[in-house]
């Protein structure tokens, strides 16, 4: 197979399909990706409803700003599936495997209570702060991992500075 048949490969629709389900199952990127589109999705939909977008209208806006198209399509179903038939947001959102309950629980509880824009502001500023917590701890495991990669590239400098004059002594 050449490049640019790969290159085909990645940019077909079933590809980036692909690409995005590795991303989504990637360990500790998967869930960083994850939240960031959760919280994209979650501060989308709640200054739609706000501006008073009606529900099915914002819901399939809300899907064009997420960049994982898994999770695009997921939304776009629950629009189709469960809003466009009458039946509540909370209850489409439980039938997607990869929406995570507190944001499905967040909603009903928006949902029952008429503000529903509030709990999804709140479930952003929940999933933004997961990801500063989650940059955060990659900085605080990368920083000693990177002293140490340049301690071993100052070593191997300095080794390979002095190697040839310990060669030079010994003859």
């Amino acid at each position: 197979m050449s490049s640019g048949s790969g290159t085909a490969l990645w940019r077909s629709a079933p590809g980036r399909r692909a690409m995005d389900r590795l991303a989504l199952n990637l360990p500790v990127a998967g869930r960083f990706l994850r939240d960031a589109d959760l919280a994209r999705l979650s501060r989308t939909l709640a200054l739609l409803i706000e501006s008073g977008v009606p529900i099915q209208r914002a819901l399939d806006l809300s899907a064009g700003a997420l960049r994982n198209r898994l999770l695009r399509e997921d939304v776009e179903a629950v629009s189709r599936q469960t809003v466009q038939q009458g039946g509540t947001l909370a209850a489409g959102l439980k039938t997607v495997s990869r929406m995570p309950l507190y944001l499905t629980h967040l909603v009903a509880v928006g949902e029952e209570s008429g503000r529903l824009d509030e709990a999804l502001n709140e479930a952003a500023r929940y999933y933004n702060g997961e990801l500063t917590a989650g940059v955060r701890w990659v900085t605080t495991l990368l920083e000693p991992l990177l002293i140490l990669l340049v301690g071993a590239m100052v070593g191997f400098v300095i080794f390979a500075a002095l190697l040839p004059i310990f060669e030079i002594g010994k003859v």
